[in-house]
């Protein structure tokens, strides 16, 4: 009886792929370091919040406090009547389910002959 040997780098060779790669790398890549920070203390341009990740849910809503326009007063002259209001703004983050489909044809479609004449 005949043997079927696929080789190494094949079309038809199984492959298989670590999933950490996608998860180390982006922890250790520059722009994750110098502009990503978690929880709400970062200083950084984009906060991740993990509000979610241990507990149900779908929206986190969060208060934005916006920097004051004012010239500031120095020395001392008068600040009366030169005061600013603060501005509060609120925004919120849903999480949301995408998907999408693939129709790769039947079962015998899919079928990969082992020899010879197909």
């Amino acid at each position: 009886m005949a043997q079927t040997v696929i080789p190494t780098g094949d079309a038809k060779a199984v492959k298989k792929f670590s999933a950490f790669l996608a998860h180390d790398v982006p922890k250790k890549s520059y722009f994750t370091r110098k502009f990503m920070g978690v929880g709400e203390t970062a200083s950084m341009p984009i906060q991740q919040l993990t509000e979610l990740e241990n507990d149900a849910g779908e929206t986190i809503s969060f208060d934005l406090n916006m920097q004051m326009q004012m010239q500031p007063v120095e020395g001392d002259d008068v600040l009366e009547n030169k005061e600013e209001g603060l501005q509060f703004y609120s925004d919120s983050v849903t999480i949301d389910q995408l998907r999408g489909g693939v129709n790769s044809g039947g079962r015998i479609s899919n079928i990969v002959p082992l020899c010879g004449n197909a």
